[in-house]
């Protein structure tokens, strides 16, 4: 079977994720930020999008590291919740408890502006250089609240 070789290296290193999180929950926020965040916006995958794309100028955000906000935004909705036969808990020191964690969502959310903005230049320049695979896609968490 095939596995896409997402840069689960350099989302640890750029948010300090520790080293115990198990790569598979990271390969899941990397395929949900790929599939719903990445993709709508230029048009294809990320495997798809070509290499000097991925890593960037000094000028424009690559697609590496503008998937690595996403997936970290993706991943904080989802840290430190396991699903048990009662229902989803958040684990503590005294216990497990369900309690919104409205500070996560914040920063999940904070990340995720991050990477809409840093994603608004690869459209730029994807669309300069006639790569946009859909010319008419746009950032549109950036469209709505505009």
């Amino acid at each position: 079977p095939y596995i896409m070789a997402y840069p689960i290296e350099k989302l640890r290193t750029l948010f300090e994720i520790a080293v115990d999180v198990k790569d598979n929950a990271l390969e899941a926020a990397f395929f949900e930020a790929d599939m719903l965040d990445l993709k709508p916006q230029i048009g294809m995958g990320y495997e798809l999008l070509p290499t000097e794309y991925k890593n960037g100028t000094e000028d424009a955000v690559g697609g590496e590291k503008i998937l690595c906000y996403y997936a970290f935004a993706r991943y904080l909705q989802t840290a430190d919740q396991s699903s048990t036969s009662t229902g989803l808990k958040l684990q503590t020191y005294g216990g497990s408890v369900v309690l919104p964690d409205t500070s996560k969502f914040k920063r999940a959310e904070a990340e995720r502006a991050k990477a809409d903005l840093f994603c608004e230049g690869l459209i730029a320049w994807l669309r300069q250089d006639g790569l946009l695979a859909c010319p008419k896609v746009r950032n549109t968490r950036i469209s709505l609240i505009k």
